[in-house]
Formats: structure tokens, sequence, C-alpha cells
């Protein structure tokens, strides 16, 4: 018992393909690992399990012509996976960015690791079940944003000197970009040193709307001395 090398080629060629597909996404995405990051993870993954499962025939073959031996040899299947299951891991913190405001990054970081998956699903040959996966994956990455559209949610700080005229502009501004205001989280100071005004609100972002555009529109009045994003 071995592997062809028609099984081997065959079990690469498909990481290659759909790791590729996945990886495309990514890259038009602008993303931080892409297409042939993807690639590369799918490839390596599955050349891990094809290894491991050589290793595996190896030792029956073995354990075959010696059966005396029989106790002496083990062979643990998932020893070399495991490894990959973790060490992908670390790839895929590379890609995660911290900021002020957010963490970018992760979902990248978890279609790294279910690439791997997939990799090691085709190097071991299940075949449906790597299929079936590639398809939810690219679902989930191409399709599903376009569906489900969860609201984005930022915290910005307007500083101003005049807050009666300054409300109405914001609330003028805030309407014509169709913006809502999450009212109950809202928060209102004043500074006596600098005699200014601080509005802290949490908005949800319309689609196609940019917090530059926002932030910029916002700065025009004359009464706002700076807008900023903070976080919660």
């Amino acid at each position: 018992m071995t592997l062809t090398l028609g099984d081997m080629v065959l079990r690469l060629t498909l990481a290659v393909v759909l790791g590729g597909v996945i990886g495309f996404d990514r890259e038009y995405k602008n993303r931080p690992a892409g297409f042939r990051t993807h690639m590369l993870v799918c490839v390596g993954a599955a050349l891990i399990a094809l290894i491991q499962r050589q290793i595996e025939l190896d030792v029956i073959n073995f354990v075959r012509a010696n059966p005396d031996l029989s106790d002496a040899l083990h062979s643990d299947p998932a020893r070399l996976i495991a490894q990959v299951v973790s060490g992908i891991g670390f790839l895929g913190a590379g890609t995660i960015i911290m900021t002020k405001r957010a963490v970018h990054g992760l979902t990248t970081a978890a279609s790294l690791w279910s690439v791997a998956a997939l990799g090691l699903a085709l190097g071991m040959g299940y075949y449906s079940m790597a299929v079936l996966a590639f398809v939810l994956i690219l679902l989930v990455l191409a399709v599903l944003q376009r569906v489900i559209r969860v609201p984005e949610l930022i915290r910005i700080e307007i500083v101003c000197l005049n807050p009666r005229t300054t409300q109405v502009y914001i609330q003028e501004t805030l309407r014509r970009h169709q913006v809502r205001l999450r009212a109950e989280e809202d928060d209102f100071s004043y500074d006596g040193r600098q005699k200014s005004y601080t509005n802290v609100m949490t908005l949800i972002l319309p689609e196609g709307l940019t917090l530059y555009a926002l932030t910029e529109d916002l700065s025009a009045c004359e009464d706002i001395l700076r807008v900023r994003t903070v976080t919660t």
C-alpha cells in the first residue's frame, strides 16, 4: 500500500486551486494575506497531510512484512496534523492589525486557518469534505457580506465653541448623510479652561459613507474645533 503519483498530483493540485480561489477573494479586497499566501498555506497543509498518510502506510506495510515487530511500532495519525492546526496561528497573527479604533485582519486570519484545514482534508483524501468546506468558506467571504451587512458603529468626539449652533449643524449633517445616532450613548461636557464643549456620540454609518467624508463635512462648521474618533 502506498500513495500513487496520481493521488499526490490530484490532492496538491486541488489544494493549489481551492486555496488560490479563496486567496483571490482576499487579494481582491486588498487584505494582508492574499492569493499566493492562501495558496501556499493550503498546499503546505496538504503536503503535511500527505506525509502523515504515507507514514501510516509505511508502518502498515512494515508490520505486514514483519508481524513479529508489530508491538514495537506505533503511528499517531494526528501528530503532524495537530502541529499544523496550532502552528498556522502564528501566520494568522501576522495579519491582525490593532489600532486605537478597532482590530483589523481577523477575517483574513480566520480564512488562513480555514484554508489550512482545507489543505489537510485534501491531503488526507477527504475530497467531499474539502469541497463542501471550500464552498462554505467562499460563501462566507464573498457572498454573505453582501447579503447580511452589519452596521458600522463609530464613536466620535466633537469639540465646539457654541453648542447651540453646533448641535443644529451636526443634526443637519447627520440627517443629510443618513447617519443614525445612538442617543442612549450620548455624552456632553464643558471644559471651563478652554471654554469649549465636548460632545461624544455613537453613530451608525450607512453603507457607502466613509468616516473621512463625515468628519470632513462636520469640520466645515466654524464653531467646531476638533472632530476625532474615540474608543469605548
